[in-house]
């Protein structure tokens, strides 16, 4: 592709040589293929292989804590290791529905793999359309505010907002 607007018959210049900017638009190239999912040069993983793998993960993501041993430190601490227990949640949650997101996004692709196997992705295409757009609501939910430092300082602030507005009687 060259960046000369003579070489190519998309553009039609003016009377002169020169392209003035007035140069108008004959027609549009053909639309090329979209790339690949993977990107360029981006190996890409069969998505068993990112089912398997997102499946395995969960005991990255799935953190338990233990009631009693969480009330004892935070009676223990005043209070801060509840703090500290808020952080983990927010955080555990972030992690979860990644790898929930991970997981239903690599289901869906080789769900749609073993359709096409069977000759039945016409027939399946809503299907896969509506779960499509279930995903990139996902996706949406997991770009806002999945920091869990700033909802920690989100609950510090509302409950020094709230404690310090109350008047004893």
């Amino acid at each position: 592709m060259s960046d000369d607007p003579s070489s190519s018959q998309a553009w039609q210049s003016g009377d002169s040589g020169i392209d003035s900017g007035a140069s108008t638009w004959q027609s549009s190239p053909p639309a090329a293929a979209p790339p690949t999912a993977g990107g360029f040069g981006v190996p890409t993983v069969p998505p068993i292989e990112r089912l398997h793998a997102a499946y395995q993960r969960r005991h990255e993501t799935d953190y338990i804590a233990n009631f009693w041993s969480a009330l004892g430190w935070g009676i223990l601490t005043v209070g801060f290791f509840y703090l500290y227990m808020y952080y983990q949640l927010i955080r555990r949650m972030r992690d979860h529905n990644a790898r929930r997101l991970d997981l239903l996004d690599a289901a869906n692709a080789w769900a749609w793999e073993v359709a096409d196997r069977r000759g039945l992705q016409e027939e399946l295409r809503p299907h896969f359309e509506r779960t499509a757009g279930d995903l990139d609501s996902l996706r949406l939910l997991g770009t806002k505010l999945k920091n869990p430092l700033i909802w920690l300082v989100i609950f510090i602030a509302a409950f020094w907002f709230t404690s310090a507005r109350v008047q004893p009687l």
